[in-house]
């Protein structure tokens, strides 16, 4: 059945069916995957998250500057960790055949991973640009990337674009 992930600010994520809306699991230890320590269940929320291609895997980007991969076909467990930012993440993109993680973070970097969802533990990140300039993206919500260059015009700052999102008829 379809499912909708509720990102908390208590860093915790929570699914739903999406018909129904009963909640059907609460993934409650993501924080002790961050980078960033903290002090109970309090300050690394959730600011993203995107379901694969498939649907099989929830990347869920947190403020533990940390994208943790939830294999959904084992009730959310998280089977990857991705530590490359060295801020929060602040969004996430799938590739179209879900290979591909790009994403974004408040030091306003723009990294690449790839991913197996058979897997998950062995994700890599890909710093060799030519590598992935020709992927097509699933969905594109990344403010610092190929796509928005130009989007800062002379004198703005970063905090004058706070969202994008492509049009999925672009697709191709």
């Amino acid at each position: 059945s379809a499912h909708i992930a509720w990102g908390l600010n208590n860093g915790e994520v929570d699914i739903y069916d999406f018909n129904t809306l009963k909640k059907l699991h609460s993934i409650t230890s993501l924080n002790a995957h961050g980078k960033r320590q903290v002090t109970g269940q309090t300050g690394n929320w959730i600011q993203c998250m995107a379901y694969s291609p498939s649907g099989h895997v929830l990347a869920v980007g947190t403020h533990g500057a940390a994208i943790l991969l939830l294999d959904v076909r084992h009730n959310y467990e998280v089977k990857g960790i991705i530590k490359s930012h060295n801020s929060f993440i602040t969004n996430i993109d799938w590739s179209v055949d879900g290979k591909f993680l790009q994403s974004n973070c408040g030091a306003f970097e723009l990294l690449f991973h790839s991913v197996d969802e058979a897997k998950l533990d062995h994700c890599k990140q890909v710093t060799e640009v030519e590598n992935v300039k020709d992927i097509k993206w699933a969905q594109e919500t990344i403010l610092f990337s190929w796509a928005t260059q130009g989007m800062f015009g002379p004198g703005e700052d970063s905090n004058s674009v706070h969202t994008v999102r492509r049009n999925s008829s672009s697709i191709v």
